[in-house]
């Protein structure tokens, strides 16, 4: 969201989605495992449906600059490259170390290590690391401090438009 602010883009969030579905649906929209399954649920759907509901859901309209967040499928990549065109979407990787994503999960009301390792393989996880990483478009260190990475993202985009 940080980045999004600053480009004074629209930010559109899969996760926040999924949570403001569940609340919709009247699910726990605080519990990783409804997300997921809800997830998976609206995957089934379509990916077409599912990404153009997460776009319409944040107020993006077409030709607005957009900073996505929450994507953990290659298939949702491909989708939205198609839908946010003719602009162009670069997918950014943040790579962290296994001890921040579980402190960050915690911080996530989310405490068991068996929890966080069953969460982590959920097939709503497994593209993540093995896929997405091997196609993004920039790799960033995710372990550094958030305003460093928005400074590296930004000098990273900067020196594209060049």
């Amino acid at each position: 969201m940080a980045l999004s602010e600053k480009l004074g883009w629209t930010f559109a969030s899969f996760g926040d989605y999924l949570r403001r579905e569940a609340q919709r649906l009247n699910l726990d929209h605080t519990s990783r495992e409804v997300l997921q399954s809800l997830g998976n649920q609206s995957i089934a759907g379509g990916w077409e449906d599912f990404c153009s509901a997460v776009l319409k859901d944040a107020g993006w309209q077409n030709g607005d600059g957009l900073v996505i967040d929450g994507i953990r499928h290659i298939q949702a990549t491909e989708v939205l490259r198609r839908l946010v065109a003719p602009l162009e979407l670069f997918l950014v990787y943040v790579s962290t170390d296994k001890a921040v994503r579980k402190v960050r999960l915690r911080e996530r009301s989310v405490s068991e290590d068996s929890l966080i390792e069953i969460l982590e393989k959920h097939d709503t996880e497994t593209q993540v690391k093995e896929i997405l990483e091997i196609y993004a478009d920039l790799v960033v260190d995710g372990n550094r401090d958030l305003k460093e990475i928005i400074r590296f993202i930004l000098s990273w985009m900067d020196a594209r438009t060049l």
